[in-house]
């Protein structure tokens, strides 16, 4: 004998509680009411005593934050910490100044990593190295002007066309666009 009663149906699994969203809480967090804790955690950043003084910049700020929501992993923080102060080694810095990146020192990295054989980005092998696998540019000048300046301002054109698309997919009208020639002839200072 068959039974014809309906099976019961399986109870649907209880829905996982969703994640915290931590970029919801940075934004949400009053830092201000925060600050003394952010500070503290910097007394207390290098090896021995505390520097019971301490002082942040912005960045140092932003990258205490990043930590502190677990939204960077700290070591992940070091390990770039430790590339930008190679890439910037040929800078001439006092102890007190912060490192900065600039186009001197990039030009200077590309020709020393051709010269050694290493991997550029795909922008520079495309700008910046001969078929046989050489750096173009003898001089920063040269560089800087037919390529660095060049890939500078097709980035910003590529931006301001994603620009004008974003706000043609809002209805709104798209705006006047610069040329490349005109932005970077407005940018040039005044003799």
């Amino acid at each position: 004998m068959m039974n014809d009663s309906p099976k019961p149906k399986p109870k649907p699994k209880p829905k996982p509680k969703p994640k915290p969203n931590p970029n919801l809480a940075v934004r949400e967090t009053d830092f201000s009411k925060l600050a003394d804790e952010c500070l503290i955690r910097d007394a207390l950043r290098d090896e021995g005593p505390p520097n019971l003084d301490p002082i942040l910049n912005e960045a140092e700020f932003l990258v205490d934050q990043l930590l502190n929501n677990d939204l960077v992993d700290e070591e992940a923080v070091k390990v770039i910490n430790r590339q930008f102060n190679h890439i910037t080694r040929r800078g001439t810095f006092t102890a007190d100044e912060a490192r900065k990146l600039t186009p001197k020192l990039v030009f200077e990295e590309l020709r020393e990593r051709a010269r050694a054989g290493k991997e550029l980005s795909e922008g520079a092998t495309a700008f910046d190295l001969n078929p046989d696998g050489s750096f173009k540019w003898s001089t920063f000048e040269d560089w800087n002007k037919k390529s660095w300046q060049p890939r500078v301002l097709a980035k910003y054109a590529e931006k301001l066309g994603e620009q004008s698309k974003k706000k043609r997919s809002r209805g709104q009208p798209p705006g006047q666009l610069k040329t490349i020639a005109g932005v970077a002839g407005a940018r040039r200072p005044k003799k």
